[in-house]
């Protein structure tokens, strides 16, 4: 049943995806995507600020579908309804109102949901154009406990 259930949230996202958005169009070619992810992070960073909203939200938006065809084959149907979730509040208008105080709460709990959902550091691969290189090297075994530590006491407990 869980395996049904992902499997038709996974094909109403592709459905989703590949369905036109009148005010979002997509990056004008995967070129344009593969180019500005190539850059190191300061330059994205620097890159982004530059940008308007329907290109930001454009590359943000393929960077998590890309992500998610890349992972989503391992989520449970929880983490990925929480993913279209978090896809879906990747509009050109969250980037061309950035002050908005209802969307930036509506994020901060997002945000919240998808780190104790999915995970901080899939919720990072996914939605974060500016992330540095991963280190080649494996996070030691303190890192690894104080990030379960981290996701016990925001996640589980009030």
């Amino acid at each position: 049943m869980r395996a049904a259930f992902t499997v038709a949230l996974i094909v109403a996202f592709q459905v989703a995806s590949a369905s036109p958005r009148a005010a979002e169009p997509q990056v004008s070619a995967n070129q344009s995507y593969d180019e500005f992810i190539a850059l190191n992070s300061d330059a994205r960073r620097e890159r982004l600020g530059q940008m308007s909203p329907e290109t930001i939200a454009a590359l943000k938006r393929t960077h998590a579908e890309r992500w998610f065809a890349a992972h989503g084959s391992r989520l449970s149907s929880a983490q990925v309804a929480v993913f279209v979730e978090a896809l879906e509040f990747i509009t050109v208008d969250r980037y061309a109102h950035p002050d908005d105080s209802g969307a930036r709460k509506r994020e901060v709990v997002l945000t919240h949901k998808l780190t104790c959902v999915l995970g901080t550091e899939n919720t990072r691969q996914a939605f974060v154009l500016h992330l540095p290189p991963e280190s080649a090297e494996r996070p030691g075994w303190r890192s690894t406990v104080d990030a379960w530590l981290s996701w016990f006491f925001d996640c589980v407990t009030p």
